[in-house]
């Protein structure tokens, strides 16, 4: 199943490479990719209740919205936004067989409401009492979020041997010209 999950992950990241900024930005790739697809991409940083999902991605209108962990690293950041990033391209929603039940949801209303209150709280609610995607989607979100991050952290090291390339060709240019000069005399 990997082998499957990986290869489309790769697919669509092949797509989207062009979009990926060196030096990393989060927010500048977003702000790209969101242009590329037509549609407003909005991190909202959230403090998330003990039991409330790591991240999370709502399309409502001609807005995506990727909600990540206020108290978190960099790292982790970048991960959790790869992972709903996952989610916004595959347009993963659970079917019902791969979504278990939401009876017994613990969101509280204005939690809901404080989250997102330009959006119906039933709507938040509903996303946000979620118990889980089927092991499939949220595998492949993990694979795809893996895979962006890799893609991210090789273009960087691809530029950062470039820019020491050109230092060196800079270098060796100053080299040879200082030869030629002493040559002449």
């Amino acid at each position: 199943m990997d082998d499957v999950l990986r290869a489309e992950c790769a697919e669509r990241l092949t797509e989207i490479e062009a979009l990926i900024p060196v030096p990393w930005e989060a927010e500048e790739f977003l702000r790209r990719l969101g242009q590329a697809r037509g549609r407003t991409i909005v991190i909202r940083t959230v403090e998330t209740d003990p039991g409330a999902p790591c991240g999370l991605y709502l399309a409502v209108g001609a807005v995506d919205t990727l909600v990540v962990p206020a108290r978190t690293n960099p790292y982790h950041r970048d991960h959790v936004l790869a992972h709903e990033i996952a989610h916004m391209l595959f347009d993963l929603e659970p079917s019902p067989d791969e979504h278990a039940s939401d009876e017994g949801s613990v969101i509280d209303p204005e939690y809901a409401r404080s989250l997102f209150p330009d959006i119906p709280p039933e709507l938040v609610k509903a996303l946000l009492g979620r118990r889980g995607y089927g092991n499939r989607v949220e595998r492949r979100a993990e694979i795809f979020a893996e895979l962006l991050l890799e893609r991210v952290r090789e273009r960087q090291s691809t530029a950062e041997q470039e820019q020491g390339n050109r230092l060196t060709r800079d270098q060796q240019a100053i080299a040879d010209r200082l030869s030629r000069t002493l040559e002449h005399h």
